[in-house]
């Protein structure tokens, strides 16, 4: 570099640029997200928009305006719809625009992203106003033959810097500093654009700048020679820019000025008409021009700068290995999305393979055994047939004392939130739409509880058996999704696809709308114009014990969780699994595995290839994870991060000391979590660190506490600072306890600002935590106690009876594959007298429209003989065999004559009784009838 007079001295600027990063990009530093809003609409647009930092804005958008808002955090936007003013909650780090619907009418909606929600944003509550730009210096050259015009040259150039400045510190947060210029050496004979700017990188200098901007004479525009496109990458050192000249007007030069600097910020090529990032080829064919189609900002690339400038801000980014897994994530989703928009050029396909993240090869599964090893392998199998014996790495998963905890195909990556789904208590989901709703009162034989039908997004039927749908249980469902609008969790909301929120007390399904119970009274809303149904909260662990109920009745078959690539989230058990092969056996492509849940009224037949983790617990290990906190408290020098169920706070996945771990809590800066605790509660084995989102930075300490957080800690860590290494509490007693009242769990992260190791960061901005792999032991008897007398609960037929198995309240169910419906087998809940007789009781209420009673039962043909004996008001008055059922159709009930008890309360006794060991009977109904008219 050739140093003119009028350059800056190194070493002052240097200072400059230093105190400017310092000020202004320090861990610590407060900073913002942003909500973009533009409007593709043909009309001009007025807008409310409140809190931004505490104040109201309003605005005016016109065609094609986009307008970036800095935010702290969610914000309410009105805007006028026909006649009525609608307002809508948009979150922070998002794109929406303003159209014009198929019937005429202006709606705000937000741009999609594959994976949006893993974009983080820096939460601010309390802060006066938005954060200063991120300054960028910059450093600005001409060739040497500009020498001699130098004066010339310097203030033209840097008018344009200081033009694109004001436009990016509005768009994209960023102002440009001009910290040095000077000249560079260009080959005087060299014409063609690609070499010079190569000799251009070669011999310009950048320090003390960011960038280097330089200006060429020497290449010429024409239609042989046009200016060749450079794939520029995020935080690019060099841009180098022809002269103005005929065909480049200074308009242009500005225009392709800011085109580069947006290219440094992280933009692409854009579709979008008027975009200063619009791309450079149209129709298949190269601009001979090579000029952005106008200076406008579109509205995906303005989010795109504004996460990039960000990761300046808040993590000293100077590549695109510094920029954070999430904004990696959202980064590239954008860019996926920009890329599917324009047509023949392949430089948002370039960004997006930038970010990838790169991993070193390893094998394709992974697994870990319930005695703490781990085992890597490329092939798993054989699993073709229910009583295989599957093996990695030649050890058995599911044989010996200490089976298979959990396996995860490392090829595989995880799913991106369904847009519609069932989302369940304890975390299952199924991606699909709702198609049908049923109260369960269909048939008059057989009392079913009210459910949903689900059209599944991926296919869950076998090749040769396919369905209409999957029937879904509404007992435990937390969330359905007609089209998703948020990643939260609202209980008893339920949100429009307009933005609007109603709340409710109860809500009601039918086949066309919602009816919900409001302060105000009933409302009516037609289902077309639902987004999501958030249900009220229940209680944790009575939803685990009746799920479990379901799929493990005695308390002794094992549970398994899988999760696939099409996001289905499914927790079965091993009496609700058989494997099969459709194809060649040796193939595991062609290997399909079922598992029915709890929440499933029908079984789910899963490809092989498509599971994508799988994790192993007996009845009594509880994953903390699935368990609701009852309440979150914290804080952070940033504002506090969102906790993450299985992902750290970023969203990505779960590692550290160098390891993956399928599940667990992500939390940030100084957090605390209160977990409810059943009285059977024994124990908490977990382990814990921090995310390798530290780095070898982050200091926290982590304690575990039983009851109130000023007792002593059943467990501290001491000071952790860095990723490397995994710590593990052992087996925390959670027996004893001077608790009064509810038993309550709480896993507390200290962020340690005072008392900090020497050298730890000063700041919580690196406190990226993970508690992993935590378990909660439960007394193993308790809960076969707590099956038995929930076990009534789960039989539709049962609802208003008392029941008891020999002398103690509850009922032995098991679980029973039943084939007799060969369109749709299921697993069924039957009950079992193996451990004494089963008796129901109940005062029934007689009339003249009640004259006998229904009892609907069946055995299957495989198990022995039943029969069911009645009293009335302690006289025996029938013993009756139970039918066996050998189709689809059930067989007729069985009928007790009531006539001798008309207009009377009576107390009804029933008892089934086997005859002999695994007599099983099915309870489908029971009723009062009339037999007028028979």
């Amino acid at each position: 570099m050739i140093e003119t007079p009028h350059t800056w001295s190194p070493s002052l600027a240097r200072i400059v640029v230093l105190l400017a990063i310092a000020a202004q990009a320090r861990p610590g530093s407060v900073g913002a997200a942003v909500v973009v809003l533009g409007n593709q609409s043909e009309q001009s647009v007025k807008v409310r928009v409140a809190p931004v930092w505490g104040e109201r804005r309003e605005l005016s958008l016109a065609p094609g305006d986009v307008v970036p808002i800095p935010v702290a955090d969610s914000i309410d936007v009105a805007y006028v719809r026909g006649e009525e003013e609608v307002a809508e909650r948009i979150d922070p780090n998002t794109v929406h625009q303003f159209v014009v619907t198929k019937k005429g009418g202006l709606q705000l909606e937000q741009v999609r992203f594959s994976q949006s929600r893993s974009c983080r944003w820096w939460r601010v509550p309390g802060q006066a106003g938005p954060p200063p730009a991120v300054v960028v210096p910059v450093t600005i050259l001409a060739d040497d033959e500009y020498a001699q015009a130098y004066a010339d040259w310097h203030t033209r150039l840097r008018g344009r810097i200081i033009a694109a400045s004001e436009s990016l510190e509005e768009y994209a947060g960023v102002r440009l500093d001009v910290v040095a210029q000077a000249t560079w050496e260009s080959d005087d004979e060299e014409t063609d654009f690609r070499r010079l700017e190569a000799r251009f990188r070669q011999e310009a200098v950048v320090e003390p700048a960011w960038l280097a901007i330089g200006v060429t004479g020497q290449f010429r525009i024409s239609e042989k020679e046009p200016l060749a496109h450079v794939d520029r990458a995020p935080f690019c050192t060099h841009v180098l820019l022809p002269e103005v000249q005929e065909g480049l007007s200074e308009a242009d030069q500005l225009a392709l000025v800011l085109h580069e600097l947006c290219h440094f910020l992280g933009a692409a090529h854009s579709p979008d008409e008027g975009s200063v990032m619009r791309s450079p080829i149209v129709e298949g064919k190269k601009d001979v021009q090579r000029r952005p189609a106008g200076t406008r900002f579109d509205a995906i690339n303005t989010l795109a700068m504004r996460l990039v400038a960000e990761e300046i801000r808040q993590r000293r980014a100077r590549h695109v290995g510094q920029i954070e897994r999430g904004t990696r994530a959202a980064l590239r989703a954008m860019y996926g999305e920009m890329a599917r928009r324009v047509r023949g050029d392949r430089q948002p396909y370039y960004l997006a393979e930038l970010l990838r993240e790169s991993l070193p090869p390893s094998p394709r599964y992974t697994g870990k055994w319930t005695d703490g090893t781990r085992r890597d392998g490329d092939r798993l199998g054989p699993w073709h047939q229910t009583d295989a014996r599957p093996a990695l790495a030649d050890r058995p998963l599911l044989a010996g004392p200490h089976p298979i905890r959990w396996l995860v195909d490392n090829s595989q990556e995880p799913a991106d939130p369904p847009d519609a789904m069932i989302e369940f208590v304890g975390g299952d989901r199924l991606p699909g739409r709702v198609i049908g709703v049923a109260d369960g009162h269909e048939s008059p034989d057989e009392r079913m509880p009210p459910h949903l039908l689900v059209a599944p997004h991926a296919r869950l039927d076998l090749p040769n058996a396919p369905r209409t749908g999957v029937r879904v249980n509404m007992d435990w469902i937390r969330r359905v999704v007609f089209a998703r609008t948020t990643d939260g969790y609202h209980p008893r909301t339920l949100l429009l696809r307009d933005g609007r929120r109603l709340d409710f007390r109860s809500v009601r399904l039918t086949a066309t709308s919602v009816r919900l119970l409001r302060e105000e009274g009933i409302r009516e809303v037609p289902l077309a114009d639902v987004a999501e149904i958030h249900f009220p909260t229940d209680d944790p662990w009575d939803a685990y014990f009746e799920q479990l109920v379901e799929l493990s009745p005695d308390g002794t078959a094992g549970l398994v969780e899988v999760e696939t690539t099409d996001g289905l989230r499914a927790t079965s058990s091993s009496e609700r699994f058989q494997a099969s092969s459709y194809g060649s056996d040796n193939d595991p492509a062609h290997w399909h595995h079922l598992v029915q849940p709890a929440w499933s009224l029908d079984a789910l037949w899963v490809r092989h290839r498509a599971v994508r983790v799988r994790r192993y617990f007996s009845p009594h290990e509880v994953r903390l994870s699935r368990i609701d906190p009852i309440e979150v408290r914290g804080r952070s020098d940033l504002g506090v991060w969102p906790w993450q169920v299985d992902e750290n706070v970023e969203g990505g996945p779960l590692r550290s000391g160098g390891r993956r771990f399928p599940w667990g809590i992500g939390v940030h800066g100084e957090t605390e979590l209160e977990f409810p605790l059943p009285d059977c509660a024994l124990a908490l084995h977990c382990e814990l660190g921090l995310d390798e989102l530290a780095g070898d930075g982050g200091c926290v300490e982590a304690k575990v506490f039983l009851g109130s957080t000023e007792g002593q800690p059943l467990f501290a860590s001491g000071p952790v600072v860095g990723s490397a290494n995994v710590l593990s509490t052992g087996r925390l007693d959670l027996e004893a306890s001077s608790q009064q009242g509810p038993r309550r769990l709480t896993l507390h992260v200290d962020a340690l600002h005072d008392g900090r190791p020497q050298g730890a960061d000063p700041f919580d901005v690196r406190d990226t935590f993970d508690w992993l792999e935590p378990i909660v032991e439960l007394d193993a008897r308790a809960v076969q106690a707590e099956l038995l007398r929930r076990g009534p609960q789960r039989i539709p037929a049962w609802q208003g009876w008392q029941v008891t198995t020999g002398d103690q309240p509850g009922a032995r169910l098991v679980n029973h594959w039943d084939q007799t419906d060969s369109r749709r087998p299921v697993y069924r809940l039957m009950a079992a007298t193996d451990a004494g007789p089963l008796r129901l009781t109940r005062r029934l209420q007689t009339g003249s429209q009640s004259d006998r009673l229904l009892l609907a039962v069946s055995r299957p043909s495989s198990c022995p003989g039943s029969r069911i004996e009645v009293e009335i008001d302690g006289q025996a008055v029938a013993e009756l065999e139970v039918p066996i059922r050998r189709s689809r159709e059930a067989p007729d009930p069985l009928a007790v004559s009531l006539s001798q008890y008309e207009d009377a309360q009576i107390a009804v006794s029933l008892c089934q009784r086997g005859d002999a060991e695994g007599a099983l009977v099915e309870w489908r109904e029971i009723a009062l009838e009339h037999t007028s008219g028979e």
